[in-house]
């Protein structure tokens, strides 16, 4: 019987109190949000880099570092990637980190070549939410360098900040 009286007590009391919880409101993504973020990806990704100068000056042919791609700020790829992760999800960040970097004598150095396609702030963008609250951005672009092709940017929040969790570039 008393199991009852608290039952009756205690359930009202629960549901009362359970619903006074705002409610979490969705962010939506914008294209805002998405240039913004290209912007932290791009300054993020392609580190500063400073002179070797325990190097000499006249390059070797079998030496592949160039003598000024020495990474500033970082000394290792799982340094880098621990950092690339607050743009990008952990594969991302592994795979751009292989991509561009690779590590030597005790120093990260950034291998020269092109830069990953970004978005162009001039030429129209289409976002679409997907249904898992994750958004894609598209565009479309005729490049006289590249050609058409198209860029697929697909983002998702972690911890109330948007990420870039996949970029494909189709031709």
């Amino acid at each position: 019987m008393k199991k009852a009286w608290l039952l009756v007590i205690l359930l009202p009391m629960l549901l009362f109190f359970s619903g006074c919880q705002e409610p979490v409101e969705e962010q939506r993504f914008t294209e805002e949000d998405a240039l913004a973020l290209e912007a932290d990806f791009e300054n993020a990704l392609i580190q500063e880099t400073v002179p070797r100068e325990d190097v000499d000056p006249e390059p070797i042919e079998s030496e592949p570092i160039v003598l000024n791609t020495r990474v500033r700020d970082f000394d290792d790829k799982e340094s880098l990637v621990d950092y690339l992760q607050n743009y990008m999800s952990e594969g991302l960040a592994l795979q751009y980190t292989d991509l561009y970097y690779e590590e030597r004598d005790g120093d990260l150095y950034l291998i020269p070549m092109d830069g990953p396609i970004l978005i162009i702030e001039e030429e129209p963008v289409i976002i679409t939410e997907l249904d898992d609250g994750r958004y894609e951005l598209t565009q479309t672009v005729d490049s006289e360098f590249i050609g058409l092709y198209t860029l697929r940017i697909t983002y998702e929040q972690r911890d109330g900040d948007w990420i870039i969790v996949e970029r494909v570039v189709e031709s």
